[in-house]
């Protein structure tokens, strides 16, 4: 696949979607180099089985790839490990809150 230069930064594709950085914002693209979602957040992670882990000013947050969001965007930190989604007070995983697999974006919040 070859796309002009015309991205800050950029990624490999996954699911079909390579996510990009234009100016201080990250977006992603398909593989003809179209934008699936426009450059809007801090942070954007690969696509992995349809959803992503993209950040705003207010916090982390899930979203599928049609742009739809599918969790709040307001935690602290959100990581994916083997097809889940982890919700953190940080980046230390010690501090996990909550769960939520990818066919289930939804967090479920862990209580101990």
């Amino acid at each position: 696949i070859v796309i002009e230069p015309q991205f800050d930064m950029g990624f490999d594709f996954h699911d079909g979607y390579a996510s990009v950085k234009f100016g201080e914002s990250w977006g992603y693209i398909t593989t003809s180099g179209a934008y699936l979602i426009r450059p809007t957040y801090t942070y954007a992670s690969d696509f992995s089985g349809g959803f992503a882990v993209c950040s705003l000013s207010t916090g982390y947050g899930i979203i599928d790839s049609s742009g739809i969001r599918t969790s709040p965007f307001t935690f602290d930190y959100i990581s994916k490990d083997r097809g889940i989604f982890i919700r953190q007070a940080d980046e230390c995983l010690d501090d996990v809150e909550g769960l939520t697999a990818d066919d289930n974006p939804v967090l479920i919040v862990l209580e101990f």
